[in-house]
């Protein structure tokens, strides 16, 4: 049954929301869009010739979602890990545009930002291209990473987990922070790229779209019903408050233990 949209509750939650503390924690990465018109093919190559005309540039994995909650009106502490290179600068020029966001840096000396490159032409995306190191981060970046959260879990309403896999949070570290989380009794969001979900045991919500989900069930998941069931038991099996599947086109479906 379709639901219809009530303006006045859209208000009062975006209205509770104002000013609210969120902790950020993930993969934070620029990513950069060059732009331009292709009218011919490579002579050296079956190519495009990219005649580049725009660049520009935004915050992407976790720190993307620390702006787009910025923009609904909250107020967020982002810890994420880069570089001490020009990928790194650019991302705390973009994130400075917003005054509501503090971001703590760890920096790691010869690893690179996470910098993704689309080049695109005529509004489609023609390559891609990644800059970047995947590996967990080592001991020490870990102390580091812990020794942030737990000074800024105290003051957070609410901690959202951005892991895009990109070695920001190996599983020692992710379980610390879930333990000193709960222990705080803090509600806890993650978004997860890990196919073993048990890391994130007991938090009160994921947000899997529904390839994740797909890879996490290791099940063909197509309408509703086995959405909903698949997500239902992987809830219970690892203590989820709830499973909210994104389904692009098609909306969102929360499913509980229930």
């Amino acid at each position: 049954i379709p639901m219809k949209l009530n303006i006045v509750n859209v208000a009062t939650l975006l209205c509770a929301m104002q000013n609210k503390k969120v902790l950020v924690l993930g993969d934070v990465m620029l990513d950069r869009f060059i732009d331009g018109a292709v009218t011919r093919i490579s002579p050296e190559a079956p190519v495009p010739i990219l005649s580049q005309s725009r660049v520009c540039q935004m915050a992407g994995g976790a720190a993307n979602v620390a702006c787009n909650l910025a923009q609904l009106g909250l107020h967020v502490h982002l810890i994420g890990v880069c570089g001490n290179d020009k990928a790194a600068k650019d991302l705390e020029t973009e994130i400075s545009g917003y005054p509501a966001i503090q971001f703590d840096p760890v920096r790691i000396k010869d690893r690179p930002t996470s910098l993704k490159t689309r080049y695109r032409a005529g509004g489609q995306q023609i390559l891609r291209v990644d800059e970047e190191i995947t590996d967990d981060i080592n001991d020490k970046s870990i102390k580091n990473v812990l020794k942030l959260v737990k000074a800024a879990l105290d003051d957070a309403d609410l901690i959202i987990i951005s892991d895009y896999g990109k070695g920001t949070l190996p599983l020692p570290l992710l379980s610390q922070i879930i333990a000193t989380a709960k222990a705080k009794r803090k509600h806890i969001i993650a978004d997860p790229k890990r196919k073993d979900v048990s890391a994130y045991a007991n938090i009160d919500l994921l947000t899997p779209n529904l390839t994740e989900l797909k890879a996490i069930t290791a099940m063909h998941l197509n309408n509703i019903d086995e959405i909903g069931n698949a997500a239902k038991a992987l809830a219970k099996t690892h203590g989820f408050g709830g499973i909210l599947t994104t389904l692009s086109a098609r909306g969102m479906i929360l499913s509980q233990q229930d």
